[in-house]
């Protein structure tokens, strides 16, 4: 059985990961890697990290992928902020496959988000063009267990905008010699660490770390919503007819290269703590057939915060979950979350 300190892979990630450089995900491109997918961590207040129990591992923390121990596959939709747009949806797959002569855990994930189709017109309206974006994600990823307590994991994402095709560019906007579509390379790393055999986890995350987004055709690039999650669960009541587990993370976006010139410590502090989010939740489950969530989401800076909450059941190795969390925003629509998994 390998070891290895708890202690050294946490200073590796602080390594990766430097205080004095953050920035509120509205500086980023790439915002939709910011969404959350899956209903179970949506209706507990947008927190997973330290819980990372099944193929939402890929996205809220690869390193508890390598504590599973069977197949599971999840599929979600959306129809994300209808009233923002009401023809925008967000669809997301996540799957994990144990490999024992690999020691780990390998998976994968996609994800894509459309507004719908666009009409963009010239400066005299005589052009009228029609055209779908979207932005989309694809990754694998790595995941080992070093003992009963520790597992660390690894991931590789390509990302890709599609604003707007290269020939409504030079329709619309001849004298712009730019293209309508990004392309990044980004790596996911996670920890997580359970020092109590169920009273407590710990998942540690950073996300889309990488070069900023680069435009095709266009020197003209953003900084990816660079993430940092630390998180903590505990699963005090655990038996065959009861099950409770609660758990909270913290979310901070880092922008490198962030100036925090003239600021006093405390200054810088204030606004570290604004711009984290924060989710806290609960799950209950009766006799592994019927769930419910509660939770609760605070994003100070970017004026969204409220309850949360959900359900699933379960039947032989398959689960339909349902989380909203319509309450977090500022202004009038529902936004709810479907997810279906399959476990073999």
């Amino acid at each position: 059985m390998r070891k290895i300190s708890f202690l050294a892979v946490i200073t590796f990630f602080i390594m990766l990961s430097p205080a004095f450089l953050s920035a509120t995900a509205n500086e980023a491109g790439a915002v939709f890697l910011t969404i959350f997918p899956g209903a179970g961590p949506v209706g507990m207040g947008n927190s997973f990290t330290a819980i990372s129990d099944n193929a939402l591992a890929n996205y809220y923390n690869i390193g508890g992928a390598g504590f599973i121990e069977n197949n599971d596959i999840i599929l979600m939709h959306s129809n994300w902020l209808p009233g923002l747009a009401p023809d925008m949806y967000y669809e997301y797959l996540g799957i994990v496959h144990p490999v024992k002569k690999w020691n780990g855990v390998i998976g994968g994930e996609i994800t894509y988000i459309t507004p719908g189709m666009i009409n963009a017109q010239d400066a005299t309206g005589s052009i009228n063009i029609e055209y779908r974006v979207f932005d989309a994600e694809g990754k694998i990823s790595y995941a080992t267990k070093f003992n009963d307590k520790l597992s660390i994991g690894i991931g590789l994402k390509f990302i890709y905008l599609f604003l707007a095709p290269d020939w409504v560019i030079r329709t619309i906007l001849p004298e712009n010699s730019g293209s309508g579509e990004g392309i990044a390379i980004a790596g996911d790393f996670g920890l997580l660490y359970k020092p109590i055999k169920n009273y407590l986890n710990i998942g540690v995350s950073l996300q889309n770390i990488g070069p900023n987004i680069n435009y095709l055709q266009s020197s003209s690039s953003d900084p990816l919503p660079r993430l940092i999650r630390l998180g903590f669960a505990s699963n005090p009541v655990h038996d065959s007819l009861n099950d409770f587990v609660a758990t909270m993370d913290l979310i901070k976006v880092l922008v490198f290269g962030s100036d925090s010139t003239g600021q006093t410590f405390w200054e810088i502090a204030k606004e570290e703590l604004e711009d984290t989010w924060m989710g806290i939740g609960v799950q209950y489950t009766y006799y592994n057939f019927i769930t419910g969530r509660f939770g609760y989401f605070l994003d100070y800076s970017g004026d969204r915060h409220g309850f949360t909450y959900g359900g699933g059941i379960r039947v032989k190795q398959f689960k339909i979950d349902i989380g909203v969390d319509s309450d977090i925003y500022g202004f009038n629509t529902s936004n709810y979350r479907i997810s279906l998994s399959y476990q073999f």
